[in-house]
């Protein structure tokens, strides 16, 4: 689920039809050049959390739900589309902890993380090869 502009929840298969996840991609996409460490971050609404990195044209998609839910597989492969990650990449599964700095509970999270490595053309657009 990702909230539109307008405050509305809407199942992220939903959005995709509208655009609003191709906006929030271009979004992660163009704000992970000035970010630091070259990594971005963004909460969807019902908890799917998303982390884009890009450092030397290779990138790193990692999608992640708090223990004991994951990201759904449909989750997984409407936001690969969207972030143009290449169709034969390997989805690394894991676990990872966090602790919330404001109430410092510790927070397991089952990931589903991708990389793969961008690839410049003459033209000035970007080739996506497995990394």
């Amino acid at each position: 689920m990702v909230t539109t502009r307008r405050g509305v929840s809407a199942p992220i298969a939903n959005v995709v039809n509208q655009g609003v996840l191709q906006i929030l991609t271009q979004n992660m996409k163009e704000c992970v050049k000035l970010a630091p460490g070259g990594q971005i971050y963004r909460r969807l609404s019902r908890g799917l959390h998303v982390v884009y990195a890009r450092i030397d044209g290779r990138c790193r998609l990692a999608l992640g739900r708090e223990a004991p839910s994951e990201p759904s597989q449909q989750e997984v492969s409407i936001l690969m589309r969207a972030f143009g990650v290449p169709a034969g990449s390997e989805q690394e599964r894991r676990q990872g902890t966090w602790q919330e700095p404001t109430t410092e509970r510790v927070v397991t999270f089952n990931v589903i993380e991708l990389r793969w490595r961008e690839v410049g053309r003459s033209d000035g657009e970007e080739e996506t090869d497995e990394a």
